[in-house]
């Protein structure tokens, strides 16, 4: 049974039951934390029926905030072992639920009990990965791992019970699993729930609600950094961090001008959780920099730029040897700083030589009047390989093609360069794989 967070638990409430825990911005309504503990209580009194024995997998697929925390709460009080999915999916997340053993499915409709079900006591939560870097695949983890995570994230960014987070994330996902969750029951760290992630939105609602916390996205960061929001924003506000994909200089540059904050850089994976974070927040984006490694974790370069993490934190049960080789690659400069050069799985064969796409991909990017970019490849009718490439902003296209001719030899500039209103992200902020190659196929299929 997980005893170390529910003792953790324990002493929050007698240290701040009576505190407010958290906010839902929108209804503008709050609970205390023994308030939040009553309420996990009253639920599992109220499905004692379907049962929930310690080891009982719990598919948690909720929109409700509040109430996700609620049966995390409930079952960290029994021992049961919770796998986030995403609400709303329906039978495909059954399915997923199936494979991992679930017993219980809890949604917006209410809870069912699942046939099939398996007791997992070694394990206190299952990730599921987007499948950003292949099939999407499970990783369960123990509870000492995931108190390793939260630990190493809240001393390297310095955040305390005397913080308060601004919650746009979505809670089940590695992110927000490490930076708002772990926190708030080993902690106690108080959670804003914002109502919507559009800039002006979230300005408004922090002032009313202020925290000193925001962890955000790339997309988040770059549409708060086009609109003025110095004077909505409150003067709590110390820490601003940005993971989940690649954040531009030019981006975190202009969000400090137009909220005079800096943006911290945050990098991690579902299988290790938090890896680095740039703790100045000034301007060492450049060259894919994303920070030094966090307190606990060690990093290695191979000979193939290949990096090695070692961890508490990561998956044991999937890295038995406490050390995991990460799908993306690159360098350690001199202050022991990680940066990024690329994904083994970006790398292709163009006229002979071997290009990385994330790189192309960060170049467009870096330029004048361009927003956003997404680097692609294709095969050609007689056996070629050539790059392919998206762009969003004001630059024209045949600018785009100047600039990338007087910075890469010809073999190396996209075949295609398409101009797009926007390029397209999933809910976890990372760049949506499936939308933007469905895109560039029907661009292709017009060239």
């Amino acid at each position: 049974m997980h005893r170390k967070l529910h003792d953790n638990w324990t002493r929050v409430l007698a240290e701040r039951g009576g505190a407010v825990a958290l906010v839902d911005a929108e209804s503008a309504t709050a609970c205390t934390f023994q308030e939040l503990d009553e309420r996990a209580l009253s639920w599992l009194a109220e499905h004692a029926a379907v049962g929930g024995a310690a080891g009982d997998v719990w598919c948690l697929s909720v929109s409700d905030r509040v109430c996700w925390l609620t049966v995390f709460l409930a079952a960290i009080k029994v021992g049961a072992v919770v796998l986030p999915l995403e609400a709303g999916q329906g039978a495909s997340m059954r399915e997923q639920a199936a494979n991992e053993g679930a017993s219980l499915w809890v949604d917006d409709a209410g809870v069912q009990r699942m046939a099939g079900g398996r007791r997992r006591r070694e394990f206190f939560l299952i990730k599921r990965t987007s499948g950003t870097s292949g099939v999407p695949r499970s990783l369960p983890f123990t509870e000492a791992e995931m108190i390793a995570d939260g630990r190493q994230i809240m001393k390297s960014m310095g955040i305390s019970a005397d913080d308060r987070n601004f919650a746009v994330l979505p809670l089940g996902h590695s992110y927000g699993l490490g930076n708002l969750v772990m926190p708030f029951f080993m902690e106690g760290i108080p959670i804003v729930f914002g109502s919507a992630p559009y800039p002006q939105v979230i300005g408004q609602e922090i002032s009313q609600f202020p925290c000193s916390v925001l962890p955000l996205v790339p997309p988040l960061v770059k549409a708060m950094a086009q609109v003025n929001l110095a004077e909505s924003l409150p003067s709590e506000l110390r820490l601003v961090i940005s993971a989940g994909g690649r954040l531009l200089e030019k981006i975190a540059q202009r969000f400090y001008e137009n909220t005079g904050l800096r943006v911290h850089n945050f990098y991690g994976s579902s299988e290790t959780g938090g890896i680095c974070f740039n703790r100045s927040g000034k301007w060492s984006f450049a060259d894919g920099a994303v920070g030094q490694p966090l307190h606990g974790v060690e990093l290695s370069i191979g000979p193939d730029h290949s990096i090695e993490v070692r961890s508490d934190a990561l998956c044991h049960a999937v890295y038995p040897k406490g050390r995991c080789v990460l799908h993306d690659f690159g360098r350690l400069d001199d202050s022991g700083g990680l940066h990024l050069l690329g994904r083994h799985a970006d790398i292709v064969k163009v006229a002979g030589r071997r290009i990385s796409l994330s790189e192309i991909e960060a170049t467009i990017c870096s330029l004048e009047q361009v927003t956003d970019a997404y680097v692609s490849s294709r095969v050609g009718r007689s056996g070629e390989t050539r790059c392919v490439a998206l762009f969003s902003g004001e630059a024209p296209v045949e600018r785009v093609k100047v600039l990338l001719q007087a910075k890469f030899p010809h073999w190396k500039v996209p075949k295609l360069l398409s101009k797009v209103e926007q390029v397209a992200y999933n809910g976890r902020g990372k760049k949506d794989r499936t939308l933007n190659e469905n895109l560039l196929d029907s661009l292709i299929a017009r060239s």
